[in-house]
């Protein structure tokens, strides 16, 4: 429904009641709580009725940022991606002002999740990131896809600089039939040992696409 079209019908909902309930009012009450905006609207047959005396009553509840933050590793939002609903392919997208003046474009930051700790994990997605992180409490450094490394050598840099000495790669398990994961993992693998830095790779069974759902599957249902 258009914005013209939520508008008229909006107007029409308000006559309608005012012909039926000319003394009547509607009370509208916002708040905001744990990252939503809640709008409870209340129908009352009188201006003056008691608060509890409503005759319908509806709750409408909206997120008010679906962005995810990719963090560096001091903790700071240095870039934001949005996930895409009923999107098979690209679903996380740069939030980039790089059209208007003086804006900016966006660029494959890696995020960290989790203290610098001499073994990190390596995966792809920072929404993935967090979600292992916060699951097995592992410190978990992610990239934003399997062919997006360019800011990776960088950060590796910083972490050992810091203490990094070992890193265990997990890329979703399409990794052993995706031609496009597969030469991804191999960079990986090569930025890793030019580096000087040991590596290992987590594998699991091919029915849990990510490190995450294996996670949560084995530990948080305990199988």
């Amino acid at each position: 429904m258009s914005k013209e079209n939520c508008s008229n019908k909006m107007q029409e909902s308000v006559k309608l009641f005012r012909e039926k309930y000319p003394e009547g009012k509607i009370s509208v009450n916002v708040s905001q709580s744990n990252g939503c905006v809640m709008a409870r609207a209340r129908i009352y047959p009188k201006y003056n009725e008691e608060e509890r005396c409503y005759l319908s009553e509806i709750t409408i509840a909206k997120a008010i940022d679906d962005s995810i933050p990719v963090k560096d590793l001091k903790g700071r939002i240095q870039g934001l991606q949005i996930r895409r609903d009923n999107s098979e392919k690209r679903k996380f997208r740069w939030v980039s002002s790089v059209d208007l003046k003086d804006g900016c474009k966006a660029e494959g930051w890696t995020h960290l999740a989790g203290k610098v700790k001499n073994s990190i994990i390596i995966t792809e997605g920072p929404m993935k990131a967090d979600v292992i992180h916060a699951l097995s409490g592992a410190t978990v450094l992610a990239v934003p896809g399997v062919q997006s490394l360019t800011q990776l050598s960088n950060t590796l840099e910083q972490l050992k600089g810091q203490g990094l000495e070992k890193v265990y790669t997990a890329f979703d398990m399409d990794m052993l039939s995706n031609p496009h994961v597969q030469s991804g993992f191999e960079n990986l693998g090569k930025l890793l040992s030019e580096m000087g830095i040991w590596y290992k790779t987590y594998v699991w069974p091919t029915e849990y696409k990510g490190l995450d759902d294996f996670i949560w599957e084995h530990q948080m249902n305990r199988k």
